[in-house]
């Protein structure tokens, strides 16, 4: 048991979201599944400033004020290209999703989503990561 929580442990999360309330129901929920959260942040550039070559994955609001998510990604796809990402918004537009996957997001969460929906995404890639080294 000890080995499928370690994995989780394993796998450095950073949250950016401009919304503290978004941004600290993914913390919780991923926390509570045993997942390494190394930070959340309110901004791209925070994001940028606290992430580390160690972060395995990006989730990252669509709308944010200055630096939004899909240029977030892009800059992300750049420079950590060994990070997932996972895209999370509230914008029901198809080209939204698309212009998501194309920066490089792995996965397009459409909010409000259900914590197993978070849960499931991220287990799936962290799972993948760590079985696939």
């Amino acid at each position: 048991m000890a080995e499928d929580i370690q994995y989780k442990n394993d796998y450095r999360i950073i949250v950016v979201d401009d919304s503290e309330y978004s941004r600290n129901a993914m913390v919780t929920a991923l926390e509570n599944n045993d997942f390494n959260v190394a930070s959340a942040v309110k901004s791209a550039e925070e994001a940028i400033q606290k992430a580390d070559g160690k972060i395995n994955l990006f989730i990252i609001d669509v709308v944010m004020p200055k630096t939004n998510g899909i240029e977030l990604a892009k800059l992300v796809s750049d420079k950590f290209s060994d990070a997932d990402m996972i895209m999370v918004s509230s914008l029901k537009y198809e080209q939204v999703m698309i212009e998501c996957i194309s920066a490089g997001a792995k996965d397009f969460l459409r909010k409000p989503f259900d914590d197993n929906d978070l849960i499931s995404s991220v287990d799936k890639l962290a799972y993948q990561k760590f079985t696939d080294e």
